[in-house]
């Protein structure tokens, strides 16, 4: 017997989960009627993900935003636009711990011992070398900022999208007119 398939289902997380979605969906539309947009996949991935995943994934995202607001401010585009090599450096990030996992999870089932990876120890265990806590953190934090600047830099110097960079062109021109190519032509003439 599964849970689907007893007549007794748990229907306050249920309804719980109903409320939230309906709730997300009424903020999304409400949101587009002034041009902000509620992705319903980050919605749903930022509730599903641990903590700990969730963090990450915020530090990565405001790393992006300050390289797509440089890039704003050096093109004079009128809007943030995403760099094709943004999202490839945050996919294959994601892929790869995602793949890193996977191989863990296949040595565990072998009898790997987890703990025996660990080449350091900041608490003094036996058999790993010690280091200080405050240089792990150092280290952390080193590898945090080094994959950060890798957005920001993919960010600010990577290829935009051409519809992107089209509709940014159009809502920049100065008069009013959408900038295209025989805009140009018929004012030269």
């Amino acid at each position: 017997d599964g849970l689907l398939l007893e007549k007794n289902l748990p229907w306050y997380p249920i309804l719980i989960g109903l409320g939230i979605g309906v709730l997300a969906v009424g903020l999304d539309v409400a949101g587009g009627q002034f041009g902000i947009q509620l992705p319903a996949m980050a919605f749903a991935v930022g509730i599903y993900l641990s903590p700990d995943t969730g963090v990450g994934i915020l530090i990565g995202s405001i790393f992006r935003f300050a390289g797509e607001w440089q890039r704003k401010r050096r093109t004079g585009a009128s809007q943030l636009q995403q760099t094709h090599e943004c999202v490839l450096a945050s996919a294959g990030m994601i892929t790869g711990s995602a793949f890193l996992d996977l191989v863990l999870g296949v040595a565990v089932l072998f009898s790997l011992d987890v703990d025996s990876l660990s080449l350091f120890s900041s608490t003094d265990e036996v058999g790993k070398a010690p280091i200080p806590a405050f240089v792990t953190n150092v280290l952390a934090s080193l590898g945090i900022l080094f994959l950060g600047w890798v957005l920001y830099h993919n960010s600010v110097n990577g290829n935009v999208d051409a519809g992107e960079a089209q509709d940014s062109a159009q809502q920049k021109d100065t008069d009013g007119e959408p900038c295209s190519a025989e805009a140009d032509e018929q004012r030269a003439a």
